[in-house]
Parts: structure tokens; sequence; C-alpha cells
């Protein structure tokens, strides 16, 4: 899949006079790396950013249309249907070979670093706490002055 997607890169290159390996070797390893970025943070459980998505889905469209552009070339109306799937068959690679790599069956377990991160706000939190409860009960003692006031 990805050795056609790469051929068909390098065709476009040449049409557009640019270097075919360097541009096809660009938009390949792009792709990929957006590939794996967000399938890692897909298949740990946390939130991808619309930065992220938006350049998957942007590269994965330019992938796609490369794909179709170059099949079509040879065969128009089978060559954009194969085009959409290699990209079909590029996103559900993704799912699966990630879902392999990263474990992500298995439930989310935080690092040290994260327990420490944690545990350090936890006892942030517990003295600020205290701090109110040592406010709150220096409040309930009587105003000497309103006392004085008063008689």
């Amino acid at each position: 899949m990805f050795a056609l997607s790469f051929q068909n890169t390098t065709k476009i290159a040449r049409g557009l006079g640019h270097n075919p390996y360097l541009m096809a070797g660009l938009v390949e390893i792009l792709f990929g790396s957006l590939l794996f970025i967000r399938g890692r943070k897909r298949t740990s459980q946390r939130n991808v950013p619309i930065f992220l998505e938006l350049g998957y889905f942007i590269s994965l469209s330019f992938v796609t249309g490369i794909n179709m552009y170059g099949l079509a070339k040879e065969n128009l109306v089978l060559g954009s249907i194969v085009g959409l799937r290699i990209s079909g068959a590029k996103w559900l690679m993704e799912s699966v070979l990630l879902w392999l790599w990263v474990d992500s069956h298995k439930p989310y377990q935080k690092s040290i670093r994260e327990h420490i991160q944690a545990t350090k706000r936890d006892i942030k939190e517990e003295k600020t706490i205290q701090q109110i409860e040592w406010m709150k009960w220096e409040d309930q003692e009587p105003d000497l002055r309103l006392i004085k006031e008063a008689r």
C-alpha cells in the first residue's frame, strides 16, 4: 500500500517538476508519523488534540487524492475506487497495528511520575483545605471589639 502510494506521489512530483523521491518520502513520512502519533494517543485513551486530528485527516485526504489521481490515469473508474480502498486499508491498518503495539486492550495504568504528580496535587489540595478550615475556626472566636462596644 505504501509502495503504491509512494509510486503515485513520485508520478505527481515529476509532473510538477519536483524531486520525486524527496517529495514522495516527505509525504509518506508525514502521513506515517501522523498516523502513528494519532493512533498512539487514541489507543492510550487520551484526548487527541484538534490540530493533530485535522493534520491527520488533511494528510489522509491528500494521500487519497494522490492515489486516486495516480491510479485514475491507468483506469478512470477502477483506479479511483482502488485509491479509496487503499486509504481505507491504511486507516484499518492504523487501528489494528497500533492496537497490537500499545496493548490498548489492557486497562490504562498510571506511571510512577503520574502517581507522584497526583500525590503532590492531593497534598497541595489537602493543605489548602486545612488552611480554609483554620480560617473558619479563627473566625468563630468572638470579636472582643464588638463585645466592648456592646457593653
